[in-house]
Parts: C-alpha cells; structure tokens; sequence
C-alpha cells in the first residue's frame, strides 16, 4: 500500500480521511466541516450563540457544547427542546 493513502481515524466516528505528508495537520483539520461552519451558513452569529447557551443544539442526537465540534457531511444537525 502506497503511504500516501493510509486513512487514518479522525476525532469522528467512522470519519477517515488520506494521510498527505505535505500537508499540516492544520490543513487537514480545515477539511472537516464543524457545527459552527455549518450553522454558520443559516444562521447569525448571535443565534448560535443563543441555541448553544440554551442547549438545543445536538449532533446526531448529541447536545453539542462545543462549536468547534467535527461535522462531517452525513451528520445530522438538529435543534431539540428540554
């Protein structure tokens, strides 16, 4: 197997993406969309900082706490009452 294409797991579950030594590790992380890039594309800032404060946010039925929380596509973002 050529190095340049081991997948290695990501912090997602199931989520893998090729190793490319020539790029960082911070490149690489870019590529994974979070819940805030995602959100983002909806909503203002403001909001989601409201539905975060007040929980309702959750990943694949998960209450996120964290924005900066990998989303890769296939994931499912809702917004979920107490």
């Amino acid at each position: 197997m050529n190095p340049e294409e081991v997948s290695e797991p990501t912090a997602s579950a199931g989520v893998q993406r090729k190793f490319d030594p020539d790029v960082s590790d911070a490149e690489q992380a870019e590529e994974i969309p979070t819940v805030r890039t995602r959100l983002a594309a909806m909503l203002s800032e403001d909001r989601i900082a409201a539905h975060l404060e007040r929980k309702v946010i959750k990943l694949d039925g998960m209450v996120v706490e964290d924005l900066d929380t990998p989303a890769p596509p296939g994931t499912r973002i809702v917004f979920g009452g107490s």
